[in-house]
C-alpha cells in the first residue's frame, strides 16, 4: 500500500447462501494482523495490531458477535446488530487503555492517563449520523457521562461530571 510500511496478514471467510439482503443467510469471520505498521510521513511509532471480527447475517439483520481490536497500548471489544432495512444500530463497544498517551500518540489530543469506557450506539443511523453515548467510563479522574452524535460534522459531546 503506497505511503505505508510494515507487514499485514489476513484471513477471512464468508459462508452462506443468497445474494440480496432479503435472501442472504451467511456467517463471516475475519482475522488480521499488522506488524510494525505505520504511515510513512507521520512522526509516530509503528503499530502492532490484531483484529478479529465474526458474526452472521440473516433476515436483514447483520449480527456482530465479536469485534476485537488489540494493540499494545489499547483494546477495543464490541458486539451488536444492524438492521439493514430499517438502518437501526444496536451496539456496545468497550474501549480500554492503561497508557492513554501511547494509545493516542498519533492524534492531536494525546496526553497521559488511562481510559476504560463502554460506548453505546443505539438507534437509527440517519444521514450518516450515529447516536452515541459513553457511560460507565473513566478517563483518569473525574468520571464523565457523555451523549451525542458522531457524524461528518464537528462533534462536541454534551456531558456532565458525575
Amino acid at each position: 500500500m503506497t505511503g505505508f510500511s510494515g507487514q499485514f496478514f489476513s484471513r477471512g471467510r464468508i459462508q452462506g447462501r443468497g445474494i440480496s439482503v432479503d435472501t442472504l443467510s451467511a456467517e463471516y469471520d475475519l482475522t488480521s494482523t499488522f506488524k510494525e505498521f505505520k504511515q510513512n510521513q507521520a512522526d509516530i511509532d509503528p503499530l502492532d495490531m490484531n483484529v478479529q471480527v465474526s458474526g452472521d447475517i440473516n433476515q436483514r439483520l447483520l449480527t456482530l458477535d465479536q469485534l476485537t481490536l488489540d494493540t499494545r497500548p489499547a483494546q477495543v471489544q464490541g458486539s451488536g446488530t444492524y438492521h439493514l432495512a430499517d438502518q437501526v444500530l444496536d451496539m456496545d463497544v468497550i474501549v480500554s487503555s492503561d497508557d492513554l498517551e501511547a494509545a493516542t500518540r498519533a492524534s492531536a489530543c494525546s496526553g497521559p492517563g488511562r481510559v476504560s469506557a463502554t460506548v453505546q450506539a443505539h438507534g437509527p443511523v440517519m444521514d450518516r449520523r450515529l447516536p452515541l453515548s459513553w457511560k460507565d467510563g473513566t478517563l483518569g479522574q473525574p468520571e464523565w457521562l457523555w451523549t451525542g452524535w458522531i457524524s461528518r460534522q464537528p462533534w462536541t459531546p454534551r456531558g456532565k461530571e458525575r
